[in-house]
């Protein structure tokens, strides 16, 4: 669903490897508060990783992470590799409902309803 930077830190003193989609877009201040809505609408239930919202520039990221301090060897190639496209896998399925907001004017409860496939009763569209 689109294009954008993937940035990749692995901490090794740490033992934690952190992984962020960032996504090519971002809200102006007058969206923002839909922008809010969205990312907590999206983060609900959600199991592996978040979306985080700048609310100074209107950025938004997805973020997974693992922190295997005490046990590094744990920090694998095929962790990696799932925790990775989990997180890319994320943000292509929720990107459509961002752009839904910034460019069509569609509520927060709609572009969710739109990525996730499900009819919303908030906004009455029954």
């Amino acid at each position: 669903n689109g294009e954008w930077s993937v940035l990749i830190l692995v901490m090794e003193d740490e033992g934690q490897g952190l992984f962020y989609s960032l996504a090519p877009l971002a809200f102006t201040p007058a969206l923002i508060p839909a922008a809010a809505e969205f990312v907590v609408r999206a983060n609900y239930g959600m199991q592996i990783g978040s979306f985080d919202l700048d609310v100074t520039d209107g950025t938004v990221q997805f973020r997974t992470s693992i922190d295997v301090e005490g046990d590094e060897a744990a920090l694998t190639p095929t962790i990696i590799k799932h925790l990775l496209y989990h997180n890319t896998i994320t943000m292509d399925r929720y990107l459509p409902g961002m752009r839904a907001i910034g460019e069509d004017g569609v509520t927060p409860a709609q572009a969710i309803a739109l990525v996730e496939g499900a009819a919303d009763d908030d906004e009455g569209d029954d």
